[in-house]
């Protein structure tokens, strides 16, 4: 049998037609084209996905609106109920106008819809870099407080601004019990016939009420510490990629950041919340502490409103054996220097509040102050249709710039000291027509109260 003849190379490798090498190269390219594209495009749906579920994991309701008030993106918080807010009075989901909504909210809420829709178009005009409205809502079970944010994306390409509601009723309600708390306070104090009742309640709630104060303060700090705010920064650089945000998430250092700091806020913000709650139930604590302290004083409490005839005297005896057991104790020396006046007409409850007090500061500064004689002088004169009673002491007197504040509600210089002592004095004796007023030399030289009450016409 015959070998075949060998063939020529031309023969064993044809060379395709020029016209069929390009077509045949066109589609290599076409097909990587299309692969490209669909690579990229799996990766812009992966980006919005990641997307969706980040903000569908923040706790704060959240929209986002165009130039026009339109919502054109939302979390899944926005959906379960913040987006049609009560004054609001109509649904605003994905796709409806805000503004609209706000324009046509009920009569009840227009005032706050309006002052929101101002709010929103002066954000979107670029005229107001942040919005911020404190609002309350109604049910049947009840009151509710919230704020709403609103915020501009800072970028080059359409105007949009994010719109967020946070429930702040607890926090609300904490603030309203203090209020409510420090009134219940106050009216105690005023009203309490002897001053060692009203200063039963101050020593009490003094030290509950550092504590309230500690609370509120880190309630406070961390609040506004939050890092709630920075999620509209997160929304600017996702708006700023907004056309290769696949390739910014995947690619760019910055955006491969995103994933992992967004995780990492969220678990702030959950810690957050729970440090809230912690800080609340201690406030709620205390204010129970606080309105059972007040109660248990207040059965105490001998109760007059009624001016009177009153012997100035009488109530400076009267306030000194209130004050007979603290002053025998600290081996206090007592001067008196009592001319005799006419009557005043005065309630007696506020004037004893205000001699006890000052005659047990007193005695509390020349302790204080570690000399071996301590005094206490006491001094009633007449002027210009005045009673003026002086008390002084030679304790450790006050320095010029405590002076200025001597009367300031919460102010004080004592360590365990609650700053309403004196401030309440300073009321009673306004509230009778009369002054109370301080003078001291400096440290170490004592210090004089005087109180001047008019005499009847």
């Amino acid at each position: 049998m015959n070998p075949l003849p060998p063939s020529s190379s031309a023969e064993i490798n044809p060379e395709p037609p020029p016209q069929n090498r390009d077509k045949l190269a066109g589609l290599i390219e076409i097909s990587a084209n299309l692969a490209e594209r669909q690579r990229a495009k799996a990766d812009l749906l992966e980006a919005k996905r990641f997307l969706r579920a980040t903000l569908d994991t923040l706790p704060a309701p959240l929209a986002i609106i165009n130039e026009r008030g339109t919502v054109v993106e939302v979390n899944a918080a926005w959906n379960k109920g913040v987006a049609a807010p009560q004054f609001i009075g109509s649904s605003c989901g994905l796709g409806e106008n805000y503004l609209t909504a706000c324009d046509s909210c009920s009569d009840n809420f227009v005032t706050e819809a309006r002052g929101l829709a101002e709010g929103i178009r002066a954000v979107i005009a670029g005229s107001n870099p942040e919005f911020r409205l404190e609002y309350s809502g109604h049910s049947l079970e009840a009151q509710s407080w919230f704020v709403v944010r609103v915020t501009r994306f800072n970028n080059d390409g359409p105007v949009r601004a994010v719109v967020t509601h946070e429930n702040v009723t607890e926090r609300k309600q904490a603030e309203i019990a203090l209020t409510q708390a420090r009134q219940q306070l106050e009216e105690t104090s005023r009203r309490a016939s002897l001053a060692e009742v009203a200063t039963g309640v101050l020593h009490n709630v003094g030290n509950v009420l550092t504590s309230v104060n500690v609370a509120a303060v880190c309630l406070a700090d961390n609040l506004n510490k939050s890092k709630a705010a920075n999620l509209a920064r997160i929304a600017t650089l996702l708006r700023e990629h907004e056309s290769d945000l696949g390739d910014f998430l995947t690619r760019d250092e910055k955006g491969k950041q995103i994933p992992d700091y967004l995780t990492q806020l969220s678990e702030l913000l959950v810690i957050e919340q729970k440090l809230a709650h912690q800080e609340l139930a201690d406030l709620e604590k205390n204010l129970g502490h606080i309105r059972e302290i007040v109660n248990l004083q207040q059965g105490y409490a001998k109760k007059s409103d009624e001016a009177e005839p009153l012997s100035v005297t009488n109530l400076i005896e009267d306030a000194l054996k209130l004050n007979s057991t603290s002053l025998m104790r600290h081996d206090i020396a007592i001067i008196k220097h009592l001319e005799v006046v006419p009557p005043i007409t005065a309630e007696k409850h506020k004037v004893l509040q205000i001699l006890v007090n000052l005659m047990r500061n007193a005695t509390e500064a020349c302790d204080d102050s570690g000399r071996a004689e301590k005094t206490l002088s006491l001094r009633v004169t007449q002027a210009a249709g005045k009673v003026r009673i002086a008390i002084s002491d030679n304790g450790v007197g006050i320095t010029p710039e405590n002076l200025e504040r001597i009367f300031t509600h919460g102010f004080t210089t004592k360590k365990n000291g609650h700053g309403f002592g004196l401030h309440s004095c300073a009321r009673a004796a306004k509230e009778m027509n009369g002054t109370l007023t301080a003078h001291s030399a400096g440290p170490g030289m004592g210090a004089t109260f005087t109180l001047e009450l008019p005499l009847p016409q």
